[in-house]
């Protein structure tokens, strides 16, 4: 099979929410970025002349989701993935971290555990509501390739 580009709207990204299905779909995105991040030891002695070195100490990946906030007009039920990354912004301590799942279109699935935080609820007076989601992965997360 041939490699070809992936667009960013294909991929699915899912909040388990411990319902039937167990990962609920997080609706009404308009962007995403998977990013890592590293901390660095300074290992740099005086024998080293100078010159500076180094060691990774740390790894990490964040998650930043933006869309539009998506809510029933007659009800005021919110799109069940929003609403579940909300409630997940919302705890303090162990139950702040969910399970988040992150599916490429090929079928490629990382999965991890992570917080979120909520900001950026808003817009312009002819602009849907904005809403944006920074998810930071707690430990590693777990690649399980397309078969």
């Amino acid at each position: 099979m041939a490699i070809t580009k992936v667009l960013a709207r294909d991929w699915i990204v899912e909040i388990e929410t411990g319902e039937v299905p167990a990962f609920t779909p997080i609706k009404g995105l308009v962007s995403l970025s998977f990013d890592s991040d590293k901390g660095e030891a300074d290992t740099t002695t005086f024998d080293e002349m100078g010159r500076k070195s180094h060691m990774v100490a740390s790894r990490g990946n964040s998650l930043s989701l933006e869309g539009q906030y998506l809510e029933d007009e007659a009800t005021g039920t919110r799109d069940p993935g929003q609403a579940a990354i909300e409630d997940l912004a919302d705890k303090i301590g162990p139950s702040s971290l969910g399970t988040f799942q992150l599916t490429s279109p090929g079928g490629t699935v990382r999965t991890f555990l992570a917080s979120a935080s909520v900001s950026g609820i808003g817009g312009g007076n002819d602009d849907p509501t904005g809403w944006k989601v920074d998810v930071v992965v707690s430990g590693s997360v777990t690649v399980v390739p397309a078969v």
